[in-house]
């Protein structure tokens, strides 16, 4: 087998292999191919092809059916019988147009055909399609590997953890780290040793079946402490790796005796621990032994994925030892055991349990003076896009940062601190009213401004920022403390909606979170029956182009509800209780369903500029399922996928920029559009437009009322439109009421409006399919 080198890989576009008996088709083709930038290799008989093909290995085979002697079919056949030659794609030529020879072909295996005379256009892009889908397989298999291999790490790593988790028996921790490391490096002996005063003994060894243990007596595990020079190192936490032990710097009074147990390569990792002898003197790493690896039968040539995977789990290691040593401290500090138990291993604030316990208690005695009680909800503002920027370790060390200084403004010793969940914080201010917990709140947001931890990638400021809620009330025997936590995260829902880093408070009576608690059970209710009997509808409202070169007019699809009466609902009074009770994807599932079927039957014979746009929520973003069964969908109904523009709005998108990257990419890659819905509404930074592969922004109506009386607003758009056209997308104005508005966005460049001055949203007649009132327009 001959590999293709680096550099023909980078100068040409790929290897192919030409077998055909006629020396005009091969010159031809071999002209073909060369003028595009590939390698081409001959071949006039079936020997001299499965030769090449098995020394040489091309990226494809173009093979002629019709030669003489053995056919194309019998050579397709002993191609993919080889196991060097059987991933090579094959594509036929032929002259034969009948669907039986290509039938058969794909039968044995090609991957596709062309017909003679063969078209150079068609014949280059087949050839390009093929190669481009068997590197992509390649890739896919290479990384399937790599997460099978880190998959078998992270389970060896979890039993450990576990193992050290339930068991304080050193030795069978030391057991299952063996055994498990001689399974997955595929090595011939494990061996853990303990060092004690310069006294080296075997603790754990595990070996291959053939491969003898090393007896305790032996001096083979004594040579890693030479000199105090090998211990410093050692004692540093250097790990060393010796691929080939006769030329290797081991002393050859040890060598002797390493050849003697066969042993041709090695590793040895310190197993460190630290200590801290006194309260002055700083901690320091104690040297507990060492865990080595041998290789008996040949050399090894250890790679560094191997190294780093064994020195997390000697760290683990480290940990169980450690933890042998501190049990009997530990388990004489019950008391200090039961307070590290209400605090949070991360942050040192106190847990969600402590919470809970802390508000009950409070709320009881501040209803018996009574005195007010608030309550302070922070959220880190895209803190996943962070960790996904900076790393778990980072996204740690930022809550950490984040918790002292809340620490650092909540001082009074009746208040309390604790981590709500994942990047949530609560804080209880008893004796303190509404708005003076709001005063804390502010002097909270700016306090964690003022660490300036830099955030790269939010959407909200450079640096990390939070959005809390405050909530406050006077404990009495008709409410509960659950109001107050609902009232205060309601309050920050709020703030998070108008664009995080912002305080909000809750101005209503916390009863108020009762009667809307009642409201939603009520409307999700109506919302489950309705989707029971078909009692939604469907309304479209026109797109216009506003350049006279544009012809393509859009109509976006909007949902409504019937109730009992028949009385038409808006989708503001259902559509946020159908998003607090992930009841949305069914809701999308229907109007996609409901529009295609429509689509489908209706007797239109052209679907030129007309496109369909349809909003997604962010429960169906991130719904895996929603995805194929739109991808079902675009294969049951005959409809072409360009002619759909699907929406999602910038608060969702911001909120999780990596799985709206992929979601967008997912549905451009079946060829639809993508829209960014209300565009500007509460952007502090557009850094997150560059992950976003969006065809159009819709600009936020809020801006386009006020455009014709606000100079502001204007230049606002203005620059929306302006960002637009240079990142190479088109912009929507929602709300265009009236002709001064349209000529203004006219004037400004923008692409399209949408507004009752162009038309109101119009019901679709899902009976009669004739008087679709968008292919009225169309037509």
């Amino acid at each position: 087998m001959v590999a293709k080198s680096a550099d023909m890989i980078d100068k040409l576009m790929g290897v192919v292999l030409i077998v055909d008996d006629t020396p005009s088709n091969l010159k031809v083709l071999f002209s073909y191919l060369r003028s595009a930038g590939f390698k081409v290799l001959v071949a006039q008989t079936e020997e001299n092809a499965l030769k090449s093909a098995e020394y040489i290995q091309p990226d494809l085979i173009l093979l002629d059916i019709l030669m003489s002697g053995i056919d194309g079919f019998e050579t397709c056949r002993r191609l993919k019988n080889n196991p060097i030659t059987k991933e090579i794609p094959v594509i036929f030529m032929t002259a034969l147009s009948d669907s039986i020879n290509k039938v058969r072909g794909f039968e044995l295996g090609a991957v596709d055909y062309v017909t003679k005379p063969i078209q150079k256009e068609e014949l280059i892009a087949r050839i390009n399609t093929h190669i481009s889908l068997e590197k992509l397989r390649h890739n896919l298999l290479e990384k399937n590997q790599y997460l099978q291999q880190q998959t078998e790490q992270e389970k060896l790593l979890s039993q450990l953890s576990e193992r050290i988790r339930d068991s304080l028996d050193i030795n069978f921790i030391l057991q299952t780290a063996s055994t498990g490391i001689l399974h997955f490096l595929d090595c011939d002996r494990v061996i853990v040793t303990r060092l004690d005063n310069s006294c080296i003994s075997i603790e754990e060894q595990a070996v291959k079946s053939g491969i003898s243990c090393i007896p305790e007596d032996s001096i083979i595990h004594k040579y890693l402490i030479q000199d105090r020079e090998a211990a410093a190192k050692f004692m540093s936490g250097e790990i060393q790796a010796i691929d080939d032990i006769e030329h290797s710097v081991v002393d050859s009074y040890f060598l002797n005796d390493l050849q003697y147990f066969q042993v041709k390569a090695a590793l040895n990792i310190p197993i460190l621990y630290t200590t801290k002898y006194d309260t002055v003197l700083p901690r320091v790493n104690c040297l507990w032994g060492f865990l080595t690896v041998h290789q008996c039968n040949t050399t090894r040539k250890w790679k560094s994925e191997e190294i780093k995977f064994i020195k997390r789990l000697v760290n683990q290691l480290a940990i169980a030892i450690q933890q042998g040593r501190l049990y009997y401290h530990l388990s004489t500090a019950n008391k200090e055991l039961t307070q590290l138990a209400l605090r949070d291993s991360l942050t040192k604030v106190f847990n969600r349990r402590y919470f809970d316990d802390k508000l009950i208690k409070e709320w009881n005695r501040l209803r018996r003076i009574p005195s007010p009680l608030s309550l302070i909800m922070c959220d880190v503002d895209c803190f996943k896009s962070y960790n996904d920027t900076y790393g778990h370790q980072a996204g740690n060390k930022c809550l950490q940062m984040v918790a002292d200084a809340i620490k650092g403004v909540v001082k009074r010793p009746a208040d309390c601190v604790a981590r709500y969940g994942g990047e949530k914080f609560v804080i209880i201010l008893p004796y303190t009213p509404v708005k003076g917990a709001f005063k804390v709140a502010q002097a909270i947001a700016n306090r964690i401004r003022e660490l300036n931890i830099p955030h790269s990638n939010s959407s909200v400021s450079s640096v990390v920022t939070v959005s809390m809620g405050v909530a406050g009330a006077i404990p009495n025997k008709d409410d509960n403390p659950i109001l107050l936590v609902e009232a205060a995260d309601q309050a920050l829902y709020l703030a998070k909606g108008q664009g995080r880093d912002r305080v909000q408070m809750y101005m209503h009576d916390i009863a108020r979170e009762k009667s809307r608690k009642s409201s939603q059970l009520l409307w999700v209710k109506k919302l489950r029956q309705a989707i029971e009997e078909n009692r939604f509808c469907l309304y479209t409202q026109p797109i216009i182009p506003l350049k006279k070169d544009n012809h393509k007019i859009h109509y976006e699809v909007l949902i409504r509800l019937l109730d009992d009466s028949g009385q038409v609902i808006l989708p503001e009074d259902f559509l946020e209780v159908a998003n607090l009770y992930s009841m949305m994807p069914r809701i999308d599932s229907w109007v996609i369903d409901t529009l295609f079927s429509y689509l489908n039957n209706a007797n239109f014979t052209s679907w030129e500029n007309i496109c369909f746009s349809v909003n997604i929520s962010g429960a169906s973003l991130n719904d895996k399922q929603f995805l194929r069964f739109l991808s079902q969908k675009f294969q049951t109904y005959n409809l072409p996928p360009d002619i759909f523009c699907f929406e999602i709005t910038e608060t969702i998108a911001i909120n999780n920029l990596h799985q709206a990257s992929v979601f967008i990419k997912s549905l451009k890659s079946l060829g639809c559009s993508f829209a960014l819905d209300d565009f500007g509404k509460g952007m502090s930074s557009l850094t997150y437009l560059k992950n976003l592969p969006v065809d159009y922004l819709k600009i936020d109506g809020s801006f386009i009322k006020e455009i014709n009386t606000e100079t502001v607003t204007k230049a606002m758009v203005q620059a929306i439109n302006y960002l637009a056209e240079a990142i190479g997308v088109k912009t929507i104005a929602e709300f265009a009421e009236n002709q001064e508005i349209v000529n203004i966005l006219k004037d400004l460049d923008v692409d399209y409006a949408q507004g009752y001055f162009f038309g109101k949203p119009s019901l679709i007649n899902l009976i009669n399919y004739s008087s679709f009132p968008i292919l009225e327009v169309a037509c």
